[in-house]
């Protein structure tokens, strides 16, 4: 969340895009309508550790134990109001990423293949099912590019993974809207692969999704929100609450004592609802309640 649009820290990584390169060198059968074209292969330099940063913030942004509802608490709290500390990690992690990733998101060419690679699976288990859809849909070529930046990527951890999808934003609006949709529908396509979609996956799709819709749907940035009945909005703050607080704890116990701890900060509404429900909780009822409290229409 420390990188999403509503975090006001990315002016950090913002800058113009840069002119598209004269790509007509390389391929001179290249037209600038054409579907993302590549560059030749370089070499990378080898970079250094790029963890010491993040492990730094993370042990000191963190206390060693803190109630649930203290947690609560102090999320809401912070929430739009980064602490300075906050600021030094943004910069330490802006300075650690490889100049080539950095180059790609700011690319209007190659940040489409680096924001395809950025969802690719984390673990490596069905990469390569992965990669076989991406030479069969964008070419030999464009597929051994998206290899190597995923490479790249799995080497300097996950923690660069959402800023660099915040950096290309500004590139990937460029393209034209036929361009996005298709990038859009590519992306589901490898996050549904393994037939599970696991938080990640949902944040970035989601991300990808809100961050693109102006350029695809241009009117749908003016279409009015529509207004929900009071029942309907603390149905969905409800649903919400219970995904998180079932998803982000291991025990049972945990669970309970985080949706608890929401639960008082909703109100005395709220305490009539338990914190098991009779739903599943799938993809498309978290969809479903944050579209309901973001007002958006369906």
């Amino acid at each position: 969340m420390l990188f999403g649009s509503g975090a006001r820290l990315s002016g950090l990584f913002a800058t113009h895009p840069p002119l598209v390169e004269r790509i007509q060198a390389l391929d001179p059968s290249f037209r600038a309508g054409d579907f993302p074209e590549v560059e030749r292969q370089r070499t990378l330099a080898a970079e250094g550790d790029t963890h010491a940063a993040s492990s730094a913030f993370a042990a000191s942004a963190t206390p060693a134990a803190v109630s649930a509802e203290n947690l609560a608490s102090s999320v809401a709290d912070s929430v739009g109001r980064p602490a300075e500390e906050h600021i030094v990690y943004a910069r330490e992690l802006r300075g650690s990423i490889p100049e080539s990733l950095y180059s790609a998101a700011h690319s209007t060419d190659f940040a489409y293949l680096l924001t395809i690679a950025l969802v690719l699976d984390r673990s490596g288990t069905i990469v390569e099912r992965q990669l076989a859809i991406a030479r069969d849909q964008l070419g030999a070529e464009r597929a051994n590019l998206l290899r190597r930046y995923y490479d790249e990527i799995r080497a300097i951890g996950t923690e660069f993974r959402l800023p660099l999808l915040e950096i290309a934003f500004p590139a990937l609006r460029q393209r034209p809207p036929e361009q996005l949709s298709y990038l859009v529908s590519m992306i589901t396509r490898m996050i549904e692969t393994d037939g599970e979609i696991d938080l990640y996956e949902f944040c970035f799709s989601r991300m990808l999704r809100s961050n693109l819709i102006d350029a695809v749907e241009p009117a749908a940035r003016r279409q009015h929100r529509r207004r929900r009945r009071r029942a309907e909005l603390q149905s969905a703050a409800i649903a919400l609450l219970r995904i998180l607080a079932d998803y982000g704890h291991k025990s049972d116990a945990a669970g309970r004592a985080a949706y608890e701890a929401g639960i008082a900060t909703l109100g005395k509404w709220a305490q009539e609802f338990d914190y098991t429900a009779e739903n599943l909780y799938t993809i498309s009822l978290l969809d479903h309640s944050l579209d309901v409290l973001l007002g958006r229409a369906e």
